[in-house]
């Protein structure tokens, strides 16, 4: 499924053949995916929802239905309502940065206004998912605490950057539960990409901000390590 959401996405984003098969290839046979499927299959939900939630975005900027939207979004929610929370940051990030890919000129007013349609699309898609999120509300708000963890740190000591480096190729985990296992082909295309990065890329900025995001044990606490 994450596969096949990945592939469209690519599809409806205008790639040659080339393109979407080396990237859902890729996508599906990461170190990630693998590793994920075998120790905690639930977090692969956000892996083909993802995909569908940024399309759905895509859709809207081009003056399509929000159906897409809303329907994600509630069904994200009804399937993995505890982290859902980590696919909303991700997508938040996408729906600011991704206004610049479809406008030549920034005007606060219109930004602001295609930021309020988002913020309205996905109120419905929550509304659409609160007979169900009503009862997980009330589990979690139930659920113990004692073994949580208080991030007090700015950044990690030296062992997780080092680790950092040396996971890149590898399937191992830091210290600070970060896992970053890359193919070797992803590697061998970062020069091409790096040349890519620009203010209307929003993967290259994406990539960017949550790798920042990822040195940080705030950010990555909040994204479950």
């Amino acid at each position: 499924l994450g596969g096949l959401a990945f592939l469209i996405f690519n599809r409806e984003m205008h790639m040659d053949d080339f393109q979407c098969l080396t990237g859902a290839i890729l996508y599906t046979f990461s170190t990630w995916f693998i590793n994920t499927a075998l120790i905690q299959n639930s977090f692969l939900v956000g892996a083909y929802m993802v995909p569908i939630l940024l399309l759905s975005i895509d859709y809207i900027y081009r003056g399509r239905s929000p159906l897409l939207f809303i329907c994600a979004v509630a069904y994200y929610l009804m399937r993995d309502s505890y982290a859902a929370y980590m696919a909303a940051i991700v997508i938040i990030i996408y729906i600011l940065l991704r206004y610049f890919a479809y406008n030549d000129r920034f005007i606060f007013k219109d930004y602001m206004k295609k930021i309020g349609a988002f913020i309205g699309y996905g109120l419905i898609g929550i509304l659409i998912s609160s007979f169900y999120l009503f009862q997980t509300v009330i589990s979690i708000t139930g659920a113990s605490t004692v073994n949580a963890k208080s991030v007090t740190n700015i950044l990690y000591d030296t062992r997780f950057y080092i680790e950092l480096g040396k996971n890149i190729v590898s399937t191992g985990m830091t210290s600070g539960y970060t896992f970053l296992g890359l193919p070797i082909l992803i590697l061998l295309l970062l020069p091409v990409a790096l040349r890519k990065i620009s203010l209307k890329n929003t993967s290259a900025l994406m990539t960017a901000i949550l790798l920042g995001m990822m040195l940080f044990p705030f950010f990555s606490s909040m994204f479950n390590g």
